[in-house]
């Protein structure tokens, strides 16, 4: 479980290593409040998927998995929908179609399909709240860059100097490939060195 929970948040994290959830990971991270909103809707409904099909895992016959994976990701993510609308209107209206996107979300569909089917209990809790903290994290990291250098804000407030210069592209699609592409690169040059550290004690 413990191995499963590191290895989402950093060793495989969804949108840095593994190249999952790109599409909220570049739409929503303008701002790190749309971005924080959308990462933790994902990773609760991405531990409630997994943890329930794990226990419906000898219930349901292999060629309906999937399928039932499906639906109980999309009446989870309306619930998550209502639940935001109800209660953070401006952030619903600021994520748009994103939020029920997640009813097919890679992350959650790719770690249901991996873990759910064979793993137990115990791995299941440990990936999808790995895997739901290393999406919140990379979402975070991804809008904290984009905000700073596109606004010269941090949660919607002022922290750069007053002569700042707001580099307009990072608020825009290019800032949002530039940003996902430079943290993964560094997210993956830091897994291959600890890597070659591994295997140079293994020799």
């Amino acid at each position: 479980m413990s191995k499963r929970l590191w290895k989402g948040i950093f060793e495989e994290n969804p949108v840095l290593v593994l190249m999952l959830g790109l599409c909220p990971a570049l739409g929503t991270t303008a701002a790190v409040k749309p971005a924080l909103a959308m990462g933790i809707a994902t990773a609760v409904v991405l531990i409630a998927v997994e943890l329930v099909m794990t226990l419906l895992s000898h219930a349901v016959p292999e060629k309906a998995f999937m399928v039932v994976s499906v639906l109980l990701t999309a009446v989870l993510t309306a619930i998550a929908e209502y639940v935001m609308a109800q209660n953070f209107p401006e952030l619903y209206e600021e994520l748009g179609i994103y939020l029920p996107l997640m009813a097919v979300s890679s992350v959650i569909l790719s770690r249901v399909s991996e873990v759910s089917k064979n793993g137990s209990l115990a791995e299941a809790l440990g990936d999808s709240v790995g895997m739901g903290i290393g999406f919140v994290l990379a979402l975070a990291a991804v809008s904290s860059v984009r905000e700073l250098l596109g606004a010269g804000t941090w949660f919607g407030l002022q922290v750069m100097p007053e002569g700042f210069q707001p580099v307009a592209a990072f608020s825009m699609a290019p800032g949002a490939f530039f940003t996902v592409a430079f943290l993964a690169a560094a997210m993956n040059v830091k897994a291959r060195r600890k890597a070659s550290e591994t295997d140079r004690e293994g020799e």
